[in-house]
């Protein structure tokens, strides 16, 4: 699974020019207003898959091709850091961990009774 996929940027555009962003509260205070808002694209964005966010603070790319390189040099790296992460030690490479700390280990002091 990626961790990015690119998505279509969209906004609120008010016919005066005003926007708003679609992930807050409606930008109209009263019906008569609503009908000068419209949802207009802007270009395109990422979305997070892990976590839900949307965007990662920076104005959308113009083509999906400029946000898809960008998505796909992310997720490359990602997988990259999984996979650096979840490393599999070999059982001789565990058994050596475990004697070196073993010879590390201070004793137990006794109690005195």
């Amino acid at each position: 699974m990626t961790r990015y996929e690119v998505i279509e940027s969209k906004s609120w555009k008010h016919d005066d020019g005003r926007s708003a962003s679609l992930y807050g509260a409606v930008p109209w205070t009263t019906e008569r207003e609503k009908s000068q808002w419209k949802i207009v694209p802007r270009g395109y964005t990422v979305r997070d898959t892990t976590s839900g966010t949307v965007g990662i603070g920076r104005v959308p790319w113009a083509t999906r091709a400029e946000a898809q390189a960008w998505a796909d040099a992310a997720n490359a790296k990602d997988r990259q850091r999984h996979e650096d992460f979840r490393a599999r030690k070999t059982k001789a490479q565990l058994d050596a961990e475990i004697a070196a700390a073993l010879a590390n280990k201070k004793p137990r002091r006794r109690r005195k009774g």
